[in-house]
């Protein structure tokens, strides 16, 4: 579901007129916040629901079941955290037990010359915390950063594309970083980088090229794919994972993005969701499922008639204390969305609640994917209780 700019405001948009009992928040200041482990989940405290209050939403968010090592998500999980987000290292560290990966957003790999290559962004490498979220999982959970290929002229491409040394160097490089820093292996962050810049076929050998020199040294690989495109430039495609899914050990499918303020809507439509995932692997048998990790994102987005940008946790509850509203569910895209009016104008915010992401943990299972968080840190505190 898309919608116009002229018709965002629109009453029919979000759902029909407002009763007596949608009216703003009555003092916001005066609910009572629950903040850190308590002794129920959120399942236990029947907040996952299709019609969540604001008051239980503005009450609940900080709070979190205290056996965090209870997992109840039945695939894999990934979950991705960044520099420019501290709450995401200490979400990392409270529900480790409930991940199997982390991946730190800190690397960016570039060509410094004839085979040699460089990898920046080891000064955010953060080895204690490391330490404690594979000590609070029972050293089950891999951390393997995101790798970015950044910077990547024509000339190097080429080079890279043309030479077997060139490819060594740069394999080389990545193992380097790997073992010295103590990473299981890397989330290789490439293809919308590279992809419609260099034949595909030359992007395929390079990235198994990679991921067996990877495993060779017992490191794993992880691929971030986007969501599927047709025959756009850029786009991914089932042959090509057909080709690269014995030696990538996962694909975080980056199924969120949906919208944008040129069209604004839902974050990620389920349906689309699904659609993204069955493109690659429409055999509901196939074990190969199991390798694409679902993406989730626990962003959300503010639309105003200006335009919009992506928002997090503290900036949805700032606007949801101005709510006019009740949060309004759209069956189509699984997703809610709310009216707010504040001194700067009226918004209307898509942003993932308790039952939204229920559906996508549903879908995830139902499919036989894993599951990647794009990010920790951005999300309510209580959402974690559903995995």
């Amino acid at each position: 579901m898309h919608i116009s700019v002229a018709l965002l405001f629109s009453v029919a948009v979000v759902g029909g007129t407002l009763s007596r009992d949608d009216q703003k928040v009555k003092n916001p200041k005066k609910i009572k916040i629950q903040e850190g482990p308590v002794s129920s989940s959120v399942i236990d405290r029947n907040l996952v629901t299709e019609e969540p209050q604001i008051k239980d939403i503005l009450s609940h968010y900080k709070s979190y079941f205290e056996d965090t090592k209870k997992k109840n998500f039945k695939g894999h999980l990934l979950g991705y955290v960044t520099p420019w987000n501290n709450h995401g290292y200490n979400v990392a560290k409270i529900f480790a037990a409930k991940f199997d990966f982390i991946s730190p957003v800190w690397l960016q790999i570039s060509r410094e010359g004839q085979n040699k290559f460089s990898v920046s962004g080891k000064h955010d490498v953060d080895k204690g915390w490391m330490k404690e979220v594979k000590k609070n999982s029972a050293l089950k959970v891999k951390v393997i950063p995101r790798l970015l290929f950044e910077n990547w002229g024509q000339d190097d491409l080429l080079r890279l594309s043309s030479s077997e040394s060139e490819r060594k160097a740069l394999a080389n490089a990545i193992i380097k970083v790997a073992e010295n820093m103590q990473f299981d292996g890397v989330v290789l962050e490439l293809w919308s980088q590279l992809a419609g810049r260099i034949k595909n076929k030359v992007l395929i050998d390079l990235i198994l090229f990679i991921s067996r020199r990877l495993k060779e040294n017992e490191l794993v690989t992880f691929l971030v794919i986007p969501p599927y495109q047709g025959d756009t430039p850029g786009s991914f495609s089932k042959e090509q994972f057909d080709v690269l899914a014995e030696n990538i050990d996962g694909f975080s499918l980056m199924t969120y993005d949906f919208s944008s303020p040129q069209r604004p809507g839902p974050n990620s439509p389920l349906q689309w969701a699904m659609d993204c995932v069955i493109e690659l692997v429409p055999n509901d048998n196939d074990p190969l499922r199991s390798k694409i990790f679902l993406g989730i994102n626990f962003y959300g987005n503010d639309y105003t008639p200006n335009g919009g940008s992506p928002i997090v946790n503290n900036q949805y509850i700032s606007l949801l204390k101005n709510a006019k509203g009740r949060l309004r569910y759209d069956n189509m895209s699984a997703e809610h969305m709310v009216e707010v009016k504040t001194d700067s104008g009226r918004h209307l915010v898509f942003y993932p609640t308790l039952h939204s992401i229920q559906k996508r943990i549903e879908l995830a299972e139902d499919l036989g994917t894993g599951i990647a968080i794009w990010e920790l840190g951005q999300g309510l505190d209580y959402f974690y209780d559903l995995f």
